[in-house]
């Protein structure tokens, strides 16, 4: 019966790969990294619509469906 392994020592470079994220993985992340840092930056400049004018505050309501194509 074959013996199992038990740690990452027993497989080859197993070692290395528990201790250093692949490359490919630190790539993703930087650029994860660097779109979060640009939404925030993007959110942030964004105007905040609380203190914009009320534009619609005299306007009447817009007609109903039943309004609109009725035959009367």
């Amino acid at each position: 019966m074959p013996r199992k392994r038990h740690c990452a020592s027993d497989c080859v470079g197993g070692a290395a790969k528990l201790v250093e994220p692949p490359l490919e993985y630190k790539q993703k992340l930087a650029r994860v990294t660097q779109v979060r840092k640009e939404l925030k930056s993007h959110i942030q400049s964004l105007p905040d619509l609380s203190l914009l004018p009320n534009v619609t505050g005299g306007l009447a309501p817009l007609p109903s469906a039943g309004d609109l194509f009725s035959t009367d």
